[in-house]
């Protein structure tokens, strides 16, 4: 059964063993079946560059348009440590971000009455980049402080100055 999409987006933040195992579980190895199994849910493939697509759009979701899927890669170095509940933080971002791409886009629809667009689709690909974005770089800050002691909350505290870094480079 496929995933839905309709008014709600989907995004899953597996590493790269776990992504296997979603491709090798769900559609006995073949990324082509797993991809058209969830069209329209973002994929953020976390490693040393983080890999986010947005897999195949449905027709439902472009209301007929033929479009390009969007891919991002984030490169922005994290730290040197993986510790527990780093994947908690992305989610919590991403999901942040997603929920205020959201919250524009529907006041966007309502001012200009409009339905669906490219945009809309890349922009929730760029939220997605947003998150990991400033989750890397936070971690790294906790890194430089903390080094091998840093745990997850030593992150969360650099959450805010990671944002104000990313959004004034953003903005530049």
């Amino acid at each position: 059964q496929k995933a839905s999409s309709s008014n709600s987006i989907i995004a899953l933040t597996p590493n790269v063993v776990e992504y296997k195992r979603l491709v090798d579980g769900i559609s006995n190895g073949s990324e082509e079946k797993f991809m058209d199994l969830l069209p329209s849910v973002i994929v953020v493939r976390k490693g040393l560059h983080d890999v986010i697509r947005r897999f195949p759009v449905t027709d439902s979701d472009t209301f007929g348009k033929s479009i390009e899927v969007p891919e991002m890669v984030c490169e922005e170095q994290g730290g040197l440590k993986r510790s527990g509940g780093i994947g908690d933080i992305l989610a919590g971002s991403i999901g942040t971000f997603l929920a205020w791409n959201r919250i524009l886009s529907d006041r966007n629809q309502e001012r200009k009455k409009v339905e669906e667009n490219d945009d809309e689709i890349s922009d929730a690909v760029l939220s997605c980049w947003m998150g990991c974005s400033i989750t890397k770089r936070a971690t790294m800050r906790a890194f430089k402080k903390r080094k091998r002691s840093m745990t997850a909350p030593d992150v969360l505290d650099e959450v805010g100055e990671a944002f104000d870094e990313v959004e004034s480079q953003v903005d530049q």
